[in-house]
């Protein structure tokens, strides 16, 4: 009888063992589960943000869409370095005449931003004289031997930390209402002039409307510089760049945008201007001409040999992207190359509407 007890007693306990440990395996299994749903949930989400980080970034183009392709999962892991790049960053801030501004930088480089202080301050003629940089890692001084701008119109800054350096593009307003971007390395607590460039911050039309909106630099290996041009009149261009080895914007690509809507357009050819018509790779597809009277919406150029433009009939734009091939006369004017029997190939001379700033 004494036997049979234990005998009961011993199967109890194995039948409870074997219950608990399935139990056991059950939560450990779902909460592996979890943590993987909880883990593909963040994933999803930081890929969401950088497809709308890539998104914002990339000019306004109802034609062509500039933005960055996003990385496939996993191929961070091949590349060795997150899509992000966390050690890589950009702090925009503007900087108003007399205030102070702070803005949360990681000054030191121990990957922790702190707040920093920068204050501006202008001359007896009212130009930029100074913005003093205050940080628990010391006081600096960007002084105004480089920088050239009006400080009431204060300044658009972008603190780009990279794997190359840190540097801080300070844009300021000029005559005419240009923008001029001073370049600065900071390193040992202070500023070292670089290089000028063109705006790093612009305006642009907005999508479906007549609104404009800037764009900011978001991304160190991915943002626009603009600047005018003077072919087709005064207008703006913006060149997708990445910050190079010395803290100065490279090219990403030889083709620069214009800031183009295709509801407002006032360029008119005077005569039958002959054209190439080209795909959106720009390879050529016919040969054609902008028919006079039509109105053209210039759309991209390599600044150097030719401009694509759309044209607009009857109030209509066209689909064909029209190549017009240009040259420099050596004398401060651009021209259509070729002869073509006109009196002169001078732009100026082709259309009606452009306008030159002063």
């Amino acid at each position: 009888m004494i036997k049979r007890k234990i005998l009961l007693i011993f199967v109890l306990i194995a039948t409870v063992s074997i219950v608990c440990g399935c139990s056991a395996g059950a939560d450990t299994s779902k909460q592996e589960n979890d943590q993987s749903a909880e883990t593909k949930t963040a994933d999803e989400f930081d890929n969401k943000a950088n497809d709308e980080q890539h998104s914002e970034n990339a000019a306004v183009d109802e034609t062509k869409d500039r933005s960055d392709p996003v990385a496939e999962p996993g191929k961070e892991e091949e590349s060795g370095k997150d899509p992000l790049r966390p050690t890589e960053s950009v702090v925009c801030f503007n900087i108003s005449e007399d205030e102070t501004t702070k803005a949360d930088i990681d000054i030191d480089g121990d990957g922790k931003s702190e707040a920093v202080e920068f204050e501006m301050t202008a001359d007896e003629d009212g130009m930029i004289s100074s913005i003093r940089v205050t940080s628990k890692a010391g006081n600096s001084l960007i002084k105004a031997e480089e920088l050239y701008g009006y400080a009431d119109w204060g300044v658009k800054c972008a603190w780009f930390t990279t794997d190359r350096g840190m540097y801080i593009y300070v844009q300021s307003v000029m005559e005419n209402d240009y923008m001029t971007t001073y370049i600065y390395r900071y390193e040992d607590g202070d500023f070292k002039y670089v290089d000028e460039t063109g705006a790093i911050v612009y305006s642009e039309p907005a999508p479906d409307s007549d609104d404009m909106i800037e764009i900011y630099p978001k991304d160190p290996e991915d943002f626009f510089i603009g600047c005018y041009e003077q072919k087709l009149g005064t207008l703006w261009l913006n060149t997708r760049c990445r910050i190079g080895s010395s803290g100065v914007p490279e090219p990403k690509e030889k083709i620069s945008y214009y800031n183009y809507s295709k509801d407002n357009y006032w360029i008119k050819a005077k005569a039958d201007i002959p054209a190439m018509i080209v795909d959106e790779d720009g390879n050529n597809v016919a040969m054609s001409e902008i028919a006079k009277g039509s109105f053209i919406i210039p759309y991209r150029t390599n600044g150097e040999d030719y401009i694509d433009v759309y044209t607009v009939t009857d109030d209509k734009v066209n689909d064909e992207i029209m190549r017009l091939l240009i040259e420099h006369d050596g004398s401060g004017y651009w021209r259509i190359s070729g002869n073509w029997g006109f009196d002169s190939n001078d732009l100026p001379d082709l259309f009606d509407g452009l306008i030159f700033a002063g």
